[in-house]
């Protein structure tokens, strides 16, 4: 009979665990990110391979912490960036400044990966291009 009960209790306690960790990812799920990249997809359209093309990716904190850059990801040394590293407060923007020297020509796409204090899962942006080797006439200005 004790071996029954021991049973009933841990039986019991792993189903209220159970139920405690679904209505906790539950509720993290429910809550906005409190990030916002103002654009997440950047086209910067049709570059030369030999040219270094410079633009901007503002993130809003949209929170009510201050929060702070861990680390940004590049895929390759071709995209360099700065950013002021205070904090940015509630209700702010930060803006990075990108600096891309192409690696290859033709239809690109690269992801950068934002990594901030007391977030689990980073901010994503995409930034797209054609680039065109000098001298070649373009085909299509479409991307």
């Amino acid at each position: 009979m004790k071996q029954f009960t021991r049973y009933i209790v841990l039986l019991i306690s792993a189903i209220f665990l159970l139920f405690a960790m679904i209505l906790l990812n539950q509720k993290q799920k429910g809550y906005p990110a409190p990030l916002l990249l103002v654009d997440p997809v950047i086209n910067l359209g049709t570059i030369q391979f030999s040219d270094t093309t410079c633009f901007d990716i503002p993130i809003k904190n949209i929170g009510k912490q201050p929060l702070s850059i861990d680390y940004i990801n590049t895929p390759c040394g071709c995209l360099n960036f700065k950013f002021d590293t205070t904090p940015v407060l509630p209700s702010d923007t930060l803006t990075i400044h990108f600096f891309y020297k192409p690696a290859s020509h033709g239809y690109i796409e690269q992801n950068i990966f934002f990594y901030f204090d007391h977030l689990e899962t980073p901010l994503h942006a995409t930034i797209k291009s054609r680039v065109q080797l000098p001298g070649i006439a373009e085909a299509s200005s479409a991307l």
